[in-house]
């Protein structure tokens, strides 16, 4: 893999049995660089109001000299070089679909940023809103995108495009993967609405994911929206990268255990998708960061099985779950969670012989 050079953090969410909590439309999301590595890290680039800070570019092959910590790892970088420490929130619209599409994001939210010292945000895009119908894109959609990108350009903020799905997508009443694109092979599906992550280990939901990764149709059509929005905002000024796939899940098979499953599918079937995917963006876009997340359970302090992605620009994403704080408890040094989960998203860069800022400048 091309050496992950950061880590985004998510706030958590319980993982099946248990309720959930959501920020709406602020989700906070923080993106850490090099503050965890104990080495000191570079000025931060400057943002200001009028979008006229340096703007964010990769320092790495190819490009000169990349910026590194003790232990090697590359940093985020602004076009002189000088580090980015990166702090945001989620921008979101799940409520609003078709012509009301991101009609709760407003300039408002990106002047409240930058007024409360954050510089980033991660903006969910949906995939059956930009191509409800197969192969008829939505210019509505993406002009609005781009009104937004302009918002946060405005105000200094750096901008990772994220490819959202919850629960796959509107075929089991959430946002994401287009219906046209949801196969099921006729398996149930029983919606639970107190308790909507639960519905990752339903039937029909587990099936349309295998389609999704196997399909070369489906493939050909994820490669394509990517393409797309690549083509359509990579040299956009607010744009720091892209977020191939929200938190992705799979199929289990009789007999496995979820850590088995997960460690599987991230193994068979992530891997090849984001290179796939880093291999259409870069036909369109060769300056951009690619963010890879494995499944969310790794949250629980379960090691990825992610594989190497072979693209010098790429950051590991994984999100931050805490499932009894999730359930309503006050946080238990005594669990051991933290000491778990560092390890687990350690493990990754170690075995992939690449680097993230939970390295070792962390411990």
């Amino acid at each position: 893999m091309g050496e992950p050079s950061c880590v985004l953090g998510k706030s958590p969410r319980v993982l099946g049995g248990r309720r959930t909590h959501r920020l709406g439309l602020m989700a906070l999301v923080v993106l850490i660089v090099g503050a965890l590595l104990g080495a000191g890290t570079a000025p931060e680039a400057p943002n200001r109001a009028d979008g006229r800070g340096g703007s964010t570019r990769v320092m790495g092959k190819g490009d000169g000299a990349a910026v590194r910590t003790a232990d090697g790892i590359p940093r985020l970088t602004d076009d002189r070089g000088r580090t980015l420490t990166l702090r945001g929130w989620n921008v979101e619209d799940k409520q609003h679909t078709g012509e009301d599409a991101l009609s709760a994001i407003t300039e408002r939210h990106f002047a409240d940023l930058r007024a409360r010292g954050f510089n980033f945000a991660r903006l969910l895009v949906f995939w059956d809103d930009l191509e409800p119908r197969r192969g008829q894109y939505s210019e509505s959609y993406l002009r609005k995108i781009r009104r937004i990108l302009d918002w946060a350009h405005r105000y200094g903020i750096h901008v990772v495009i994220d490819a959202h799905q919850d629960v796959f997508g509107p075929a089991f009443g959430h946002r994401g993967i287009p219906e046209w694109a949801t196969r099921t092979d006729g398996l149930p599906f029983t919606p639970h609405p107190d308790d909507w992550f639960s519905e990752y280990f339903e039937p029909a939901v587990q099936r349309a994911f295998t389609h999704l990764y196997e399909d070369a149709d489906l493939r050909r059509a994820q490669e394509r929206m990517w393409r797309l929005l690549a083509d359509r905002f990579g040299t956009h000024p607010a744009v720091l990268g892209y977020d191939l796939i929200n938190e992705p899940m799979g199929e289990l098979r009789p007999g496995e255990d979820l850590a088995g499953a997960a460690r599987r599918i991230e193994a068979t079937h992530l891997t090849p998708m984001y290179n796939r995917l880093a291999d259409a963006i870069r036909t369109r876009d060769r300056t951009n960061w690619l963010f890879v997340e494995p499944t969310p359970i790794v949250g629980e302090g379960v090691p990825t099985g992610l594989g190497r992605v072979h693209d010098q620009r790429v950051v590991y994403a994984p999100h931050f779950y805490n499932t009894a704080m999730e359930a309503g408890a006050d946080y238990d040094p005594a669990t051991g969670w933290i000491a778990a989960y560092e390890n687990a998203v350690t493990a990754y860069p170690a075995s992939s012989r690449s680097r993230s800022s939970w390295g070792s400048g962390a411990r």
